[in-house]
């Protein structure tokens, strides 16, 4: 499958989409990491799980993980808001993505 780069994501120029199934020939598939690179790069993690979305699915993910995973966690012993571990944020974006794939074929189910 030929590989094209532009605006910062790995276009495909042709393929299924792996959540809704839309079909393309024009270059319209991206290249989703299922746990973002600023969040492996802490771990130490080089290669991580991707996932092949048209852009209306690949937009619907990322303001899913917007909605659904918190950088943050309340600490009831402080009483305050602190940074998740970098070990939780990747079970949590992991988790996130397995929950919108599910969402996303039981719509494709419906259809």
């Amino acid at each position: 499958m030929p590989e094209q780069f532009g605006q910062g994501k790995l276009n495909i120029t042709e393929g299924v989409c792996e959540l809704c199934g839309h079909v393309t020939q024009l270059g319209a598939l991206e290249i989703h990491r299922i746990v973002p690179q600023e969040v492996t790069e802490q771990t130490g993690i080089s290669a991580t799980a991707t996932a092949t979305l048209c852009h209306n699915c690949h937009k619907e993910i990322h303001d899913w993980y917007a909605r659904n995973v918190s950088t943050v966690a309340y600490n009831p012993v402080s009483k305050s808001f602190q940074p998740k571990s970098v070990v939780n944020l990747v079970k949590e974006y992991e988790g996130a993505f397995r929950v919108f794939t599910e969402y996303k074929k039981s719509q494709r189910d419906i259809a």
